[in-house]
């Protein structure tokens, strides 16, 4: 029961670390949002996932791993990116302030390894969500292993 708690941990902080700066900057800007917030986004998302990553790392030492930590935290960051767009599309006169908009997200959360890079184009995150996958995808690699391979392959020679 411990590791389920502390996946679902870890899946919580990644997506309130990655969609936090999204959701806030929208509840801002509303309809103001510009080309200056997106930038804003591409930057500040992957630097409050990684924070949060090492963060959860020290603070989860022996409770969990690296690699496990980073595969809750893009799991998160993907499924329950669909909510937080609308979330944060809210602001604007879109997301949750349209009828019908938990049936709208139950389905594109559904298919959310389609639908999630798909939002993200129109909410201004889809190069933070491109740099932060890919830095969590990097966490999920066993570089000791690969590394120890390598060095079998290079003794046999």
């Amino acid at each position: 029961m411990r590791i389920a708690k502390d996946d679902l941990l870890c899946a919580v902080a990644g997506t309130v670390a990655f969609w936090g700066p999204s959701i806030t900057l929208n509840a801002l800007r509303g309809y103001d949002f510009s080309r200056l917030d997106e930038r804003t986004l591409t930057y500040l998302e992957p630097l409050t996932t990684v924070v949060m990553f090492v963060v959860i790392c020290i603070l989860r030492r022996g409770s969990t791993t690296v690699k496990r930590c980073a595969v809750c935290m893009l799991l998160g960051i993907w499924i329950l990116g669909p909510t937080c767009m609308s979330i944060g599309a809210t602001f604007a006169g879109g997301g949750f302030a349209l009828n019908r908009a938990w049936v709208d997200v139950l389905v594109v959360t559904v298919f959310f390894p389609v639908t999630t890079p798909w939002l993200s184009l129109y909410d201004g995150s889809f190069l933070g969500l491109l740099v932060s996958s890919s830095l969590l995808g990097v966490a999920c690699i066993d570089l000791a292993a690969i590394l120890s391979k390598l060095q079998l392959l290079s003794r046999n020679r």
